[in-house]
């Protein structure tokens, strides 16, 4: 009967027996996750190549390219395979309605007629949750849903955010992001700046 050539190496949870776990031959596997922020140069794949050559990876996993592209593709040796994940979105509640008259009493109505029903019936905590979780986003999406747009900061304009919707869209081009950054900020410090002049200027004003 031939020996088997398949070795063993030893292990700290090998049995009584001083059985090893088996060991595998050949150069270990590497992988490894990149951030490169950005490869919008196609000249750029290249290097990222080159530093899979040099640290002898196998599987590298980038993200944060910005290509619009997806699918199998070759460059080199190296095969790259594109995939774009979707972002969750996230419901935005305008919750500076609360301060309405109106509208906290349309929440409030609402909640009391939830708790209305849990108190009559006879459904177990999990079912009333699930109903409670129903209502809040019923809530939302009728009486607590935003405007066309939310000022995350008192100084906020329209315009800067119509400006910084037009960046989002704009952010596979260098050049064309980066002038309307730039222009953001200009909208900013001179939103900003005017915003707290009217403030000390009526608080001036009713201090006298």
């Amino acid at each position: 009967m031939e020996k088997s050539n398949i070795t063993t190496a030893p292990s700290s949870r090998r049995p009584f027996d001083g059985t090893g776990v088996r060991r595998i031959s050949g150069r270990p596997f590497k992988i490894g996750t990149w951030n490169v922020r950005s490869l919008n140069s196609p000249e750029k794949i290249y290097n990222v190549c080159k530093e899979m050559d040099r640290l002898h990876i196998d599987i590298l996993g980038l993200s944060d390219v910005r290509w619009k592209h997806q699918g199998v593709h070759r460059v080199d040796e190296i095969l790259l395979v594109l995939k774009k994940i979707r972002k969750r979105r996230i419901n935005v509640v305008n919750i500076r309605k609360i301060s309405d008259k109106n509208c906290r009493s349309e929440v409030v109505r609402e909640i009391n007629e939830w708790a209305a029903e849990a108190k009559q019936s006879h459904e177990n905590a999990e079912q009333q949750w699930y109903k409670l979780k129903t209502k809040v986003h019923k809530i939302n999406a009728n009486i607590l849903k935003p405007d066309k747009w939310v000022a995350k900061e008192p100084w906020m304009t329209e315009k800067i955010y119509q400006l910084m919707e037009k960046r989002r869209l704009h952010k596979n081009d260098d050049k064309l992001y980066k002038t309307i950054d730039r222009e953001i900020r200009r909208e900013v410090r001179y939103a900003r700046n005017s915003w707290y002049r009217k403030k000390w200027i009526i608080k001036f004003i009713t201090d006298c």
